[in-house]
């Protein structure tokens, strides 16, 4: 028999001692979050690995982890040592009040670009993210829109053209390809001026989309525990190695470098977001800096293309299967006198079926895995559902069970149905803006409260006119898969 001095010292007893004060730590830490009395899996009392590798799990698949969750546990399920999802429409003032302004957790960590300062998404703090929204908020602004929709007009006559020549040669185009590219180039437009030259190209050339899509699958998996992401893209141990700026920022930095260079303050002929960034540059000097100029160009890009181009996809997904649909949209847009060419953002919103269509593309496409997490601040919070959660609890929602949920969005939420957002034959008109309002404030695509998507009315603009656009100049027929033989009206 060994010695107990040797039998210490033997490295299998220091693995088991980490094993068990790891075991010992876990029980204390969900015994302290007070959250004993919400339902859930039982490792996600103890670890948050379990929601992890069910998002690693169901990456790249139709399926939702969190309405799993719910559909097995109820309204309000915990999903880690100190976190709950909810899925309950009343929570949503709730937990995303304007006046409370609840901090971001750090499952919003994993978002952050090297080599660029902190984005608004990535903020915490509801005081600083303020702090940095504020000098900018006006070139989100409405009175702001029509200054971009010039821009938009050029990049949807250049996707005309593609389509025109595949007309022409009788060829059929993958349209939700060329609506990714369009996408892509449409935001490099508004944000720089330039388009980031996907069209012209005809392909993903320097790879930021297919990039951008894989760090989305990535961000789906390590958000659910930050930790993950200390250790693998942010691991200092990566700094040792040379690293390769991504083609795009070395894109942006240039066109950032360039515009500070040749700023002029009496020079309004560029009414594009960078413009407005460096202007607030100038006003907000303490709190943007070049780098934060390039922050915001960045963010804009990255945040406003791939979904602009999952809700485009799922339209034209829609749009091929459904002839009606094209014929409906067209008849809407004529009917409101519309005789320019791009249509207008003006005529396009007056189309209520177009509406629908777009509604059910944001409901629809929002897949991701994520959940969009508050901190439960000093003074607790009480669900409407009567759960009581004390201080330091992380909560969320997740928008895309959200917005499956029928009670809210009607029988079938699974199916696009645009009619779903249209008054009904035998609805009265009170009762289908009490139906809406509870759909509107229901609908987290863009997020709500405080920290709502600042590049809302950018994406509607983009989306109402280049689906009236086409709609109104093409009809297209399903051909061998997704994508089209496009034939003018």
């Amino acid at each position: 028999m060994e010695p107990l001095s040797a039998v210490l010292g033997h490295p299998y007893y220091a693995i088991l001692v980490l094993v068990f004060a790891s075991l010992v730590i876990a029980v204390v830490r969900s015994r302290a979050a007070g959250l004993e009395h919400i339902p859930g899996p039982f490792l996600a009392k103890y670890t948050d690995a379990l929601r992890a590798y069910m998002a690693f799990k169901y990456s790249g698949r139709e399926v939702n982890l969190f309405m799993k969750l719910h559909q097995q546990y109820g309204d309000v399920v915990r999903i880690g040592p100190r976190s709950v999802s909810v899925l309950d429409p009343r929570a949503v003032s709730v937990i995303y009040n304007v006046k409370a302004r609840l901090s971001k957790t750090s499952n919003v960590l994993p978002f952050k670009v090297q080599g660029v300062p902190d984005s608004l998404l990535v903020i915490q703090d509801e005081e600083r993210h303020a702090k940095y929204r504020r000098p900018v908020q006006h070139a989100y602004s409405l009175t702001s829109l029509k200054g971009y929709e010039p821009y938009v007009d050029d990049i949807i006559r250049t996707l005309v053209d593609v389509i025109e020549q595949h007309v022409e040669s009788g060829q059929a185009i993958n349209i939700s390809s060329w609506l990714y590219f369009w996408s892509y180039d449409v935001i490099g437009k508004v944000t720089f001026g330039v388009p980031t030259g996907y069209l012209k190209a005809g392909k993903d050339f320097n790879n930021l989309i297919k990039r951008q899509q894989q760090f989305f699958e990535y961000v789906n998996v390590v958000s659910q525990m930050p930790l993950l992401d200390h250790f693998l893209a942010k691991n200092p141990i990566w700094k040792i190695f040379p690293h390769r700026t991504f083609d795009f920022i070395r894109f942006a930095q240039k066109h950032v470098k360039q515009r500070i260079a040749k700023y002029d303050t009496s020079d309004s002929s560029r009414p594009d977001l960078l413009s407005y960034f460096i202007a607030a540059r100038e006003t907000y000097p303490a709190v943007v800096t070049d780098d934060q100029v390039l922050a915001y160009s960045v963010t804009n890009v990255v945040a406003g293309s791939l979904s602009t181009s999952h809700v485009l996809d799922e339209i034209v997904r829609f749009l091929v299967t459904n002839p009606a649909a094209q014929q409906r949209i067209f008849e809407e847009i004529k009917a409101t006198g519309a005789d320019e060419f791009p249509i207008s953002l003006d005529h396009a919103k007056l189309a209520p079926y177009l509406e629908g269509v777009i509604q059910e593309g944001y409901r629809i496409h929002s897949v991701a895995n994520v959940l969009l997490e508050r901190e439960v601040p000093a003074q607790g919070m009480e669900l409407p559902s009567g759960h009581s959660l004390p201080a330091g609890t992380y909560v969320g929602i997740n928008a895309a069970a959200m917005n499956r949920i029928e009670d809210v969005f009607g029988t079938k939420p699974d199916e696009f149905d645009p009619l779903r957002w249209l008054q009904r034959e035998n609805e009265t008109s009170d009762e289908f803006r009490e139906r809406r309002l509870v759909m509107d404030r229901a609908n987290l695509t863009f997020g709500q409260g405080s920290r709502s998507c600042v590049g809302k009315n950018i994406v509607q603009l983009e989306i109402f006119k280049v689906i009236s656009s086409i709609a109104t100049r093409f009809i297209v027929s399903l051909h061998s898969g997704l994508g089209g033989l496009y034939s003018d009206r």
